[in-house]
């Protein structure tokens, strides 16, 4: 094979066309890996833009059912009559609780720079929430106007933050 080859390209013609083959299966097989690499660029970018969204539109629903759940405590909406016990909405704590987990799997699987720590929007960090279900407001031992002002603080942090997360994602993956 080796010696066909030599007798082949052994010509100055041949020698030309030998390297013409060459320079052109060289530039094709560049062409090829270029085109390669900026199409993974683009299905990364891509996906990042997908996951972005979805992490916003989580942090989006988490501050909505932390606002549904203070709101439902200011206006009594789940209050008992007879204990003055406030039970809450089973179904916006559950979503509340979904967005968190969604947002840490999203932040843990495709953003590990993101240092979310899902123990700083639990809601032990909303105290008209556990002195609402724990009667505390019905015993009157805490004023209720500074606990749910207290909880609002925390919701508004808490926006602050994770819409800042999500924003510093939007720059630092598009460029």
């Amino acid at each position: 094979m080796f010696e066909w080859l030599l007798d082949a390209f052994s010509t100055p013609t041949g020698k030309s066309q030998f390297i013409s083959i060459f320079v052109s299966s060289c530039v094709a097989i560049s062409v090829l890996l270029l085109n390669q690499k900026l199409t993974n660029i683009r299905e990364r970018k891509k996906v990042y833009v997908e996951k972005i969204e979805e992490l916003y539109l989580a942090v989006i629903e988490y501050l909505e059912t932390c606002d549904d759940l203070i709101t439902d405590i200011q206006k009594s909406t789940y209050r008992e009559s007879e204990t003055g016990y406030h039970r809450y909405n089973e179904a916006t704590y559950d979503k509340r609780e979904s967005s968190i987990a969604k947002i840490e799997m999203l932040c843990g699987l495709y953003f590990p720079e993101v240092k979310f720590e899902p123990k700083d929007y639990c809601i032990s960090k909303m105290p008209a929430f556990s002195a609402a279900t724990s009667g505390k407001f019905a015993r009157k031992e805490v004023s209720g106007e500074q606990v749910v002002k207290e909880s609002r603080v925390h919701i508004d942090k808490a926006s602050i933050e994770l819409k800042g997360i999500c924003r510093n994602l939007m720059k630092s993956k598009m460029l």
